[in-house]
């Protein structure tokens, strides 16, 4: 769907011969005009900057911070930054739930690559986009809110399915020499989660894991 929508945006810039960026914005975030000036801004300053994104604060009270950005999602198990930078962050990845990107960068790279379905693919992105020369920031001048609480009650069974299953599509899409070790502590890490959920109670997000472990 996100990429049905690029593409429309795409065309758009073509048609009126401009280069206007492109937000993802997922129908579960709440995005003001101040925020989305503030992560325009950053592409405006910084010409290699390819994908943007804003800190994401639940919406419950008091507002808890969700994500400042990611680690690479591989090589670490727990890869959200969960601090908020004083100033504008280099990071490997942002979430997808609100992203500015750089029309110029989707040209080049591509869209967004479907085999993920959901779940990895803006790591995915924001990968290609490094290799191209172009960084990935978030700008903490931009904050958002996210109701996951709207994500629906498959999130617990079929998000978890492909949080682990994308990992794997991952580490065969992007390296080499190490595929075999990355997936092997991957394996071993999906096993130890599913006897976890299992003994916790959660016995369908153990199935989940399990299937894709």
């Amino acid at each position: 769907g996100s990429n049905r929508g690029i593409e429309a945006a795409l065309a758009a810039n073509h048609a009126a011969g401009i280069d206007a960026p492109i937000l993802l914005l997922n129908n579960d975030a709440l995005v003001n005009e101040a925020a989305l000036l503030a992560l325009l801004g950053v592409l405006d300053e910084e010409l290699d900057v390819g994908v943007v994104g804003p800190l994401i604060y639940s919406t419950g009270a008091p507002p808890r911070l969700q994500s400042a950005g990611s680690r690479n999602v591989v090589l670490h198990i727990h890869n959200q930054l969960l601090t908020p930078p004083a100033s504008r962050r280099p990071v490997a990845y942002i979430s997808g739930s609100v992203a500015l990107l750089r029309a110029a960068l989707l040209e080049e790279i591509g869209l967004l690559d479907e085999r993920y379905f959901f779940n990895v693919e803006v790591a995915d992105l924001c990968r290609r986009a490094a290799a191209a020369g172009y960084r990935t920031v978030v700008e903490p001048a931009a904050v958002v809110h996210h109701n996951t609480a709207r994500s629906g009650a498959l999130r617990s069974t079929l998000y978890t399915y492909y949080l682990i299953r994308n990992r794997f599509l991952f580490i065969r899409t992007h390296y080499r020499l190490a595929r075999r070790p990355l997936a092997l502590a991957w394996a071993v890490y999906g096993a130890a989660l599913t006897a976890r959920l299992r003994l916790g109670g959660s016995a369908d997000a153990a199935t989940a894991v399990w299937l894709r472990s």
